[in-house]
């Protein structure tokens, strides 16, 4: 008699982009992610992003009159920027209810930045500058720091492992 080794092949069928998370801004697009809190921010962020265009509109419509021009001088550009203002707010807003975990990583990464930046100019210093190696080495080493937050931001690098994060 013979007998038939056959393998077991198994084949995994997964559903197509289940496990793919799209982006912060790109998901704003998709309302199927709209539930609860999200619908209520993504509805902001959007009336958000009409006042902000209302603003752009609003500000190159002036009055041609002498005090008019004078009046949109001084006043267009202060609207401009609280229009701005506004939008950032809330896109900041709608970022952390949408993805929190790559808010979390911007906004250290740049509060990193921005200490390092603010050690390196102020004259106060860990080590003062006076010593002839160690003084200019801390200003190195926050100079470093803030030069790899700011590549690692640009490239999107995550703050934690990704191995950790599939655990």
């Amino acid at each position: 008699m013979e007998t038939d080794n056959k393998k077991l092949v198994i084949v995994q069928q997964t559903i197509p982009n289940e496990n793919l998370k799209i982006s912060f801004p790109f998901c704003l697009f998709s309302l199927k992610s709209y539930v609860g809190i999200k619908a209520l921010f993504g509805i902001f962020f959007w009336l958000s992003v009409i006042y902000f265009l209302y603003g752009i509109v609003h500000f190159f419509i002036w009055d041609s009159t002498f005090w008019g021009i004078l009046w949109n001088f001084f006043s267009k550009p202060i609207y401009l920027i609280y229009h701005i203002c506004v939008f950032t707010l809330f896109y900041c807003m709608t970022w952390a209810i949408f993805d929190i975990v790559s808010f979390k990583n911007c906004v250290i990464r740049l509060l990193l930045i921005i200490a390092s930046i603010v050690y390196v100019i102020l004259p106060a210093d860990i080590i003062p500058d006076i010593t002839p190696f160690l003084g200019q080495a801390d200003d190195i080493v926050a100079i470093i720091i803030g030069l790899t937050n700011a590549i690692s931001l640009i490239k999107n690098k995550p703050l934690t492992n990704e191995k950790e994060n599939n655990k």
